[in-house]
C-alpha cells in the first residue's frame, strides 16, 4: 500500500511515524518543514505539495486543523484531487463537521476518490506505537482499506457507521473532555477558596477515580502556565482548537433540534477554563 500522509502536527507526525516506521511506502507534507524533516530521516519521501503526495499514494490520510482547510487541501488549487489516480482513498483524521466530510465526499467522487471520515482520539500519553484509538465512517469496502492504512498506530478502531458517523462520534467524545475540565476547573477554584491544596484534590479525585488521565493531565499543566510562557503558549493554541469543536457539537445539535446547555455554557467560558481568570486569584 502506497501511503500519503498530509498535515504533520501535534497527532498527525505521530501516525505518520508509525507508517513509516512500518516499513509502508510513504511520501508526506507539510507547509512547516520541520514534520517532513524529521520523517525524511526515517526513510520518508517528501512531497512539494498535497497533489504530489496524491499521484504517488494509493491511501492519504489527512490531519489538518480546519473545516476550510480540509476543503482546501482536498479540492483546492494543487489540492489532493489536482493529483489522485480514481480509487484513491483520503481518511480524514481532523476533527470537522460532519457536513464538511459531506461536501468533501461529493467533490472527491468526481474525480473517482473515496473519502472516509476517520478522526481519532489518543489513547496513551505516549508518542510513538500504537497509541491511536480511530473512529471510521463510510462506505464497508472503503473502511476495510482505512483499516489496512491506519494500522500501525492503532490502539483501537471503532467503526461508527455510514460517512459522517465518525466524525459525530469525535464530536460527542470531545464534549465530555471539555465538560470534564470545566468541572476540574471549578473543583480546584473551590478547593483554593476553601483554604485547600489543590494537591489534596487532585489525589483524592485520581484515587477514586474522579479523575481521568486527561483531567490530571489538563490540571498539572494549567498550574504551570503562570510561570511557564511555553506552557500558556500552547494553551492558547488548544483553547482555539477547543472554541471550534465545541461550535461543530452545537452546531450538530441545532441541526437535529437538540438542546446542549452545557455545551453552551462551556463555549462562552471556554478561554477562562484554559487560559485562566479572576477567580484563579
Amino acid at each position: 500500500m502506497k501511503s500519503g500522509y498530509i498535515g504533520l502536527g501535534h497527532i498527525g507526525r505521530d501516525m505518520a511515524r508509525e507508517l513509516v516506521k512500518s516499513g509502508r511506502d510513504t511520501i508526506v507534507f507539510d507547509i512547516m518543514p520541520e514534520g517532513p524533516a524529521e520523517l525524511a530521516q526515517l526513510g520518508a519521501k517528501t512531497g512539494a505539495s498535497p497533489a504530489e503526495v496524491a499521484a504517488a499514494s494509493e491511501v492519504i490520510g489527512l490531519c489538518v486543523r480546519t473545516d476550510q482547510q480540509v476543503l482546501d487541501v482536498v479540492s483546492g488549487d494543487n489540492g489532493i484531487l489536482a493529483g489522485a489516480k480514481p480509487g484513491t482513498v483520503i481518511t480524514i483524521h481532523s476533527t470537522v463537521r460532519p457536513s464538511t466530510v459531506r461536501t468533501a465526499a461529493e467533490r472527491a467522487r468526481a474525480k473517482g476518490v473515496r473519502i472516509v471520515d476517520a478522526p481519532v482520539s489518543r489513547g496513551s500519553l505516549e508518542r510513538e506505537g500504537k497509541i491511536i484509538i480511530y473512529m471510521l465512517g463510510g462506505d464497508a469496502a472503503d473502511i476495510e482499506v482505512a483499516k489496512q492504512f491506519v494500522e500501525p498506530s492503532a490502539k483501537q478502531i471503532v467503526v461508527a457507521g455510514g460517512l459522517g458517523a465518525a466524525m459525530a462520534l469525535k464530536i460527542c467524545n470531545n464534549l465530555v473532555t471539555y465538560l470534564e475540565f470545566m468541572a476540574s476547573v471549578e473543583a480546584d477554584r473551590l478547593a483554593r477558596r476553601s483554604g485547600l491544596d489543590p494537591a489534596l484534590l487532585l489525589s483524592v479525585m485520581a484515587a477514586n477515580g474522579n479523575a481521568t488521565p486527561s483531567m490530571q493531565g489538563f490540571m498539572k499543566n494549567r498550574s504551570a502556565m503562570s510561570d511557564q510562557p511555553a506552557a500558556r503558549a500552547a494553551f492558547e493554541g488548544f483553547t482555539a482548537i477547543a472554541e471550534k469543536d465545541l461550535d461543530c457539537a452545537l452546531e450538530v445539535a441545532a441541526e437535529i433540534g437538540l438542546d446542549l446547555p452545557g455545551a453552551r455554557l462551556i463555549r462562552e467560558r471556554i478561554r477562562d477554563i484554559y487560559l485562566g481568570g479572576p477567580d484563579d486569584t
